[in-house]
């Protein structure tokens, strides 16, 4: 059985507006795949998560994306963040197989529509 990807939205600066679904998705996952784990791991500790953390951007992406693909068939779920609001990298990893993805699911956040929209789209 496939994983389950997550989008999740991130605040800009403000770290109260971070939606609770959205902590508790980031709790629940097994792996955060992060724009910048650096500044992820600054709101990771704000609300006390443990979830690791693997490094996912625009000049990493063709590498890692396979990797997430091949845990996603494995079953792990995964949650896509960046760091500002929108998740832009969520797009080239669906469209890599949407076919094996069981479910995308937005957790919270402002634009987290936005992010689903545009993968998409």
């Amino acid at each position: 059985m496939s994983g389950t990807l997550y989008v999740v939205a991130t605040p800009i600066g403000n770290l109260s507006e971070m939606s609770p679904r959205a902590v508790e998705t980031l709790r629940f996952v097994d792996l955060i795949a992060a724009e910048d784990t650096r500044n992820t791991l600054k709101l990771l500790n704000h609300f006390d998560i443990k979830t690791p953390q693997t490094s996912n951007h625009k000049f990493n992406e063709e590498k890692t994306v396979d990797r997430l693909v091949a845990e996603l068939k494995e079953g792990k779920n995964i949650a896509v963040v960046s760091d500002a609001e929108d998740a832009v990298l969520l797009h080239n990893l669906v469209q890599i197989d949407l076919d094996l993805l069981t479910l995308v699911v937005e957790a919270g956040g402002s634009l987290g529509n936005l992010d689903l929209l545009a993968c998409i789209g």
